[in-house]
């Protein structure tokens, strides 16, 4: 599974619909319905929330 990837590592649909048995178009309408948003504003916002996360952890270890 890709979790040790973490955010960091390029992910695209069509991988994410292969490592979930599904076609990419009907990954594309569950991802959607599962999430509220499209998959690549979703990727866009976790690695935001992550970037941020990352700037305040390191402006507490100064």
């Amino acid at each position: 599974m890709r979790q040790a990837c973490s955010l960091s590592c390029p992910l695209t649909l069509i991988q994410l619909a292969v490592e979930a048995g599904l076609s990419r178009r009907h990954c594309i309408r569950r991802f959607q319905q599962l999430t509220g948003i499209g998959f690549s504003g979703y990727l866009q916002h976790k690695r935001t929330e992550l970037a941020c996360r990352l700037l305040l952890n390191d402006d507490k270890s100064k």
